[in-house]
């Protein structure tokens, strides 16, 4: 697989020529073709709901706390799930991040509604509009 480095050099070479085709015939910019040769494994993806989405652009979050909920949102829409078991020294461990800050930030997740807690699983909430 390319690296991301040469992949956009690639790119930026070719953007005097912008447009190319795709198999299909389809046009496609430079900079889309170095998206899609990133991802060799395309059919890998998380579906997230847009009012999940639209509600968390509006939630001012700082980086542990956004790392937290991506691992949350991996682990459960990633697979089909609305919770997944959790502990923190594992998030924690998974994330390269320290775990009383880990702690901290998915308290305050919590605290907050963004996340919830039932027995040994966490989970996005559901209610969006909280």
């Amino acid at each position: 697989m390319a690296s991301l480095w040469s992949v956009l050099i690639e790119a930026k070479e070719e953007a005097a020529a912008p447009w190319h085709h795709d198999q299909a015939g389809i046009d496609i910019w430079p900079i889309e073709r170095a998206a899609l040769m990133l991802m060799p494994g395309s059919d890998r993806f998380v579906r997230v709901p847009t009012e999940l989405l639209e509600a968390l652009l509006e939630t001012p979050l700082n980086g542990a706390q956004w790392r937290i909920l991506f691992w949350v949102i991996r682990h459960t829409l990633g697979w089909n799930r609305a919770m997944t078991s959790f502990s923190w020294y594992r998030i924690a461990k998974e994330l390269a991040l320290d775990r009383g800050g880990v702690v901290r930030a998915g308290t305050r997740l919590i605290q907050s509604g963004i996340l919830t807690v039932v027995g040994d699983q966490l989970g996005v909430q559901q209610d969006h509009s909280r």
